[in-house]
């Protein structure tokens, strides 16, 4: 006899926009049960790993703020956990009240212990009896940018949790990823969010005296830097942002250090130009993971929007194009299409991408993106728009 199908999901598949549309298996009492009893295995794993020095950044400290917000309001006002996932019981809260965080950016001082700690976590904490690490793996594309890739390492650690165990089923599975991120040997640098260019929300971490932000400017007091942060915690919870004015460091990394990078990442020579253009890219993609994520990034350089059903919004936001200005396709409803902040052309997401990766060596435009403005083309005009503003 066949045994029975086991529905799972991993941390990295399910997201707020899964949720809010209905995709996990098994209908809206399943998917409630599903969406608690996740939110509670990640609480009970951060918890863990908070009491055991480790610390959270990322997006999970993101998200959890946004969702504990939205979720006081709604109780606030009259919600019950029987109608929190109905979208007419204050739909004011809902987005935010359904944002949840997709997996867990962990830094540890020392990551020959984490195996351990795990090992504590998952066999000493009576409420995850079902819970058990089921891979284990060192990830080189968590950050392209060269000054992380020289100073630190990366292991990703997928958990796995049963619940609703039975002989005659089986059980419901969730899967969650750990990224773990350790300094190098060698590193120069005391913190992975002080090698990062990101958006503000992006950059505050969890220890156990409670949230911090990283970096977010020079020569500015401790008060200063306290309003600055209740500031950048306010713009969060209404999902608005910005990027930080990165380093010379960040913006114009030294040949040397692009070919450590390189030497440490890839198991054959890759070429310099490529890398450049690549870590750039994956640059302005993370702006576009913010923008699909519900956020507004104040001063990002690209402009970008979902093709809808109304050809009044499409095309005054596309100034009357209904196609890519270099592939030339159409577009179509629900397509991501991007312009410049100083550009007027339109392009697909996908078509974006490459035009930033097979942007020709010994050219202007190269040349103008490998600069420490990281200046983008328009692909019609020629008109540049730089990425980062003071």
């Amino acid at each position: 006899m066949a045994e029975p199908a086991t529905m799972f999901h991993t941390a990295l598949e399910v997201d707020f926009k899964d949720i809010l549309t209905g995709t996990v298996d098994g209908g809206s009492a399943n998917l409630a049960f599903y969406t608690k009893e996740r939110h509670l295995l990640m609480k009970q794993v951060t918890n863990f790993l908070i009491r055991s020095e480790q610390i959270i950044f990322g997006g999970y400290v993101r998200d959890t703020l946004i969702n504990n917000h939205s979720a006081q309001i709604f109780y606030a006002n009259g919600g019950t956990p029987d109608t929190y996932m109905d979208r007419e019981v204050h739909p004011e809260s809902y987005e935010g009240r359904m944002t949840f965080p997709c997996d867990i950016d962990v830094f540890t001082e020392n990551i020959d212990k984490f195996d351990t700690l795990l090992d504590q976590l998952c066999k000493n904490t009576h409420k995850l009896s079902g819970l058990f690490v089921s891979s284990k793996k060192n990830v080189y594309n968590y950050c392209h940018h060269p000054l992380f890739a020289t100073n630190f390492d990366v292991t990703r650690y997928m958990l796995i949790y049963k619940y609703n165990s039975s002989i005659q089923y089986g059980c419901s599975i969730i899967q969650l990823s750990l990224d773990v991120v350790s300094r190098c040997e060698f590193s120069t640098s005391a913190y992975p969010w002080d090698c990062i260019c990101d958006c503000v929300s992006n950059l505050m971490y969890l220890n156990d005296s409670g949230v911090h932000i990283g970096k977010i400017a020079s020569n500015i007091t401790h008060i200063d830097k306290s309003l600055k942060f209740a500031k950048i915690i306010e713009m969060t919870l209404q999902k608005k942002t910005y990027l930080t004015y990165p380093s010379y460091d960040f913006r114009s990394p030294s040949d040397a250090i692009e070919k450590r990078s390189i030497a440490r990442r890839y198991e054959t020579p890759v070429p310099l130009a490529v890398i450049k253009l690549h870590y750039r890219m994956k640059f302005f993609e993370r702006l576009v993971k913010m923008y699909k994520r519900g956020f507004e990034v104040l001063n990002s350089p690209l402009r970008i929007y979902t093709w809808s059903n109304s050809e009044i919004s499409n095309l005054s936001f596309s100034n009357n194009e209904k196609y890519c200005c270099i592939s030339h396709e159409e577009f179509k409803e629900k397509d991501i299409v991007i312009k410049l902040t100083e550009s007027k052309a339109v392009m697909k997401e996908n078509v974006f991408y490459d035009y930033i990766t097979q942007t020709p060596v010994d050219t202007p435009r190269y040349e103008a993106l490998i600069s420490g403005d990281w200046a983008l083309t328009c692909p019609v005009s020629g008109r540049l728009t730089k990425s980062f503003f003071l």
